[in-house]
């Protein structure tokens, strides 16, 4: 930089690894790389073991689990019958590893673990390949350090193994329409990947990839234009890869084209029937959950802004195709009526190669660009106090003890104040090796401290686990007034009983039927009406609580020998259950 004080010396190795000469490049080849692959392998397979939460995580590691023990590898089973909202990808992936490794809840969360290593691996390609290593290797570091897309990645259920599929898909057909010549082997890649990703979640990858696709050739007019040849390619590549699993499915059931094309993709994308939310639900968590790095989209706008008079007129930059692919990703999902937090997960990867190209037009400048040293710092500053806010939250949540929680946050609080009054005798490339060191620690604590004590809390693992303890085999299992997957999945037991309210009177004959029955009871009225309702013949013990759920061991009397029976609570002594709590569902 040409400065004096030259603290990018000691910013780490993410700084180190950013400051190698790029006329090296057997050593930029494989380092950076193999930086990302520790970066992201770290942060995504820290904690595997941490609890399954209810009800979307239970039911994606369960559904896994019914087909293996049935041995069905074409329709997917849930409590022993077919379930199509969802294609296999997910199962499959979950099946193989169950299969090498035993079903556990860190096996299921091998799967999605692995998709979102791929999905750094798979940014640094695409930017590598479109708009060079530096911008690549930022993009790809930014993408492996953004909280959020470090929790959705890691989350057992369908988006990671689609947001893969949808940024190899992208990553391949962006390099196909550079030029100066159309690439055959990209763009067939690319329709591979479409494939795949009508197997991980359905014709919804079309348009997360064909719309900025489209858009891109519009405002490049330089881009190759695909010929018709090449689209119906493209288009008979991706259903050759997934029309087998399709056919397969409606040769057994030929209702599954309408349920699951027009009802869980038109009708729940127009008429929601479930998970309704605001236009705006997804921009909060999306910013905030890519902070401190959304800050720079502030600087490349009004890059974007002065150079529109000349930004088609030229060679557009190749960030437009990136950048259509993450504001159509979130736009498309906010007009869509049924929402969930993972939706919006194959956003993260455009949009962080997008900030990479932001970031390496920042640093080329260096101090030659007055506002390119205090964005670095800018960013530096957003790090510290961001993690002065999350240890406070640590400790007011008692994840974190006061005295650990206050000094961290004090000192991480003086530090960013110490960052603003240095001001610009901070070389910007310091920065942001500073910002990216802290970030890259506070993700680490997240993921290898908070998320499983959260797990923990708000899941029912801990809770069946001490249930199941002494549980006879021929034991029954029943849950009332709803159904948890936890049960059947960490019992693995097929023969676990659901009885909805209207059902009570069956299920106190169920219970009177079986000499010992493991019984999951949700606080509220109906919990209490039913142990109310219970004859004098049965005798109740409750075994552990988690949250809003308990678990009773239920005794038939006559089963019991005399010397055993004073030593269980009478059902009259175990019926103050709450009507409310706490926890929300």
């Amino acid at each position: 930089t040409g400065h004096p004080l030259r603290l990018d010396r000691f910013a780490g190795v993410v700084t180190m690894a950013i400051l190698m000469d790029e006329s090296r490049p057997s050593t930029s080849e494989w380092s950076r790389p193999l930086i990302l692959l520790l970066v992201a392998g770290g942060l995504f397979f820290l904690s595997l073991d941490c609890a399954l939460l209810e009800p979307e995580e239970t039911r994606y590691a369960e559904i896994p689990r019914e087909m293996l023990v049935a041995g069905e590898w074409i329709v997917p089973r849930y409590h022993g019958q077919p379930y199509y909202d969802k294609p296999p990808l997910l199962y499959w992936m979950v099946m193989a590893g169950y299969s090498v490794f035993g079903v556990h809840d860190w096996t299921a969360r091998l799967a999605p673990g692995l998709c979102g290593v791929l999905m750094v691996l798979a940014t640094y390609v695409w930017g590598r390949v479109t708009l060079g290593p530096r911008s690549a290797f930022y993009g790809a570091l930014v993408l492996a350090l953004c909280s959020r897309f470090i929790y959705l990645g890691r989350f057992v259920a369908t988006d990671a193994p689609l947001s893969i599929c949808v940024v190899v898909a992208l990553g391949c057909a962006h390099r196909a329409l550079i030029g100066p010549a159309f690439r055959w082997r990209w763009w067939v890649a690319s329709g591979f990947a479409c494939g795949l990703g009508l197997l991980a979640k359905g014709p919804v990858t079309f348009l997360l990839v064909g719309v900025p696709v489209l858009l891109y050739l519009l405002a490049n007019v330089q881009a190759v234009r695909p010929s018709w040849r090449a689209v119906i390619a493209l288009l008979g590549g991706a259903l050759l890869t997934a029309s087998p699993w399709y056919i397969a499915v409606m040769h057994r059931d030929p209702g599954f084209a309408e349920y699951f094309f027009w009802k869980h993709h038109v009708v729940r994308y127009v008429a929601p029937f479930d998970h309704a939310k605001p236009f705006w639900f997804y921009l909060p968590d999306f910013f905030t959950g890519t902070m401190p790095w959304c800050l720079l989209l502030v600087p490349l706008s009004i890059r974007l802004w002065k150079s529109r008079a000349e930004l088609f007129e030229r060679r557009p930059p190749e960030i437009l195709l990136p950048l259509f692919a993450a504001v159509w990703c979130v736009a498309f999902f906010s007009l869509s009526g049924s929402k969930r937090v993972g939706y919006v997960l194959p956003a993260f990867a455009p949009l962080a190669l997008v900030i990479g190209e932001q970031v390496d037009h920042l640093l080329r400048r260096g101090w030659q660009d007055r506002a390119a040293p205090g964005w670095m710092q800018a960013l530096a500053v957003s790090a510290f106090l961001m993690g002065s806010a999350a240890a406070v939250g640590l400790t007011a949540f008692a994840y974190w003890p006061t005295a650990i929680g206050a000094t961290v946050a004090i000192t991480l609080l003086l530090l960013g104040i110490a960052m603003v009054a240095v001001r610009r005798r901070i070389a910007p490339l310091a920065g942001f090796g500073i910002c990216a060191a802290l970030v890259l620690a506070e993700c680490a604590i997240g993921v290898g401290s908070f998320l499983p004590r959260y797990a923990e809390r708000f899941s029912m693992r801990r809770e069946v686990l001490e249930a199941r303890r002494d549980l006879p085999a021929g034991a029954g299992i029943a849950c009332y007034p709803r159904g948890w997957d936890s049960v059947r999945f960490y019992l693995q037991r097929d023969d676990v009983l659901v009885f909805s309210e209207s059902e009570r009177t069956t299920l106190v004959a169920y219970l009177d039927a079986h000499a010992e029955t493991l019984l999951f009871l949700r606080d509220g009225d109906a919990s209490r009406k039913l142990l109310e309702e219970l004859p004098s013949t049965l005798a109740v013990e409750q075994q552990s609580q988690q949250g809003s759920t308990r678990a009773f061991r239920v005794y038939r009397a006559g089963a019991l020998a005399a010397s055993d029976r004073d030593k269980y609570k009478a059902v009259e002594t175990i019926r103050e259950i709450p009507a409310y709590s706490l926890r929300s569902e």
